[in-house]
């Protein structure tokens, strides 16, 4: 049991499983396809530490854990002090200052628009991830149709997962991952 659930995979099959998802992005070159297999590890590890259920929930549980309790936060923190990370982190930050990242789902609530204030805004950060994910996956995104600004959104997001999750298992290789 693992923050009050009964684990169904061990840490060795669950990192087994982000790896190769990870290794899959990393070989993909359409923005969109790249972002999903990122999303499918980020999503994995999550709900696997996480005692949340539901994609939402988890993430407010994220946003609101330190770095020496998560190893999600440990790897974050190590994504934003990297060039690369700060680079993509940028990126975010100068494209929600054009246009916040709206929630263009067609059912339920929703929820304010998120602009990330600078580099260093962790929370709108993972919520605006979030949040491009949420609209890929329930929105009304094709991408011919205004496909620019949603690739250069998926493109940061991008970015900022496949650093995060680098860090995260290079972590796990050093042994200084998940305790």
């Amino acid at each position: 049991m693992l923050n009050g659930k009964i684990l169904f995979m061990d840490d060795v099959l669950i990192k087994a499983r982000v790896t190769a998802w990870y290794d899959k992005a990393k070989q993909e070159e359409d923005p969109f396809f790249q972002f999903l297999c990122l999303w499918i590890c980020f999503n994995a590890w999550l709900d696997y530490r996480s005692p949340v259920a539901h994609d939402g929930g988890m993430v407010k549980w994220l946003t609101n854990q330190l770095a020496d309790e998560s190893d999600l936060m440990r790897a974050y923190d190590a994504m934003a002090l990297s060039a690369a990370g700060q680079g993509y982190l940028q990126d975010l930050v100068q494209e929600t200052a054009k246009a916040s990242i709206k929630d263009e789902r067609t059912k339920g609530r929703k929820h304010e628009p998120i602009t990330v204030k600078n580099i260093n805004d962790k929370p709108s950060t993972i919520w605006g991830i979030y949040r491009i994910r949420c609209n890929l996956f329930h929105g009304k995104k094709r991408p011919a149709e205004e496909m620019a600004r949603d690739e250069r959104l998926v493109r940061c997001a991008s970015g900022i997962l496949q650093e995060w999750l680098s860090a995260l298992i290079k972590g796990w290789r050093t042994n200084a991952g998940p305790e």
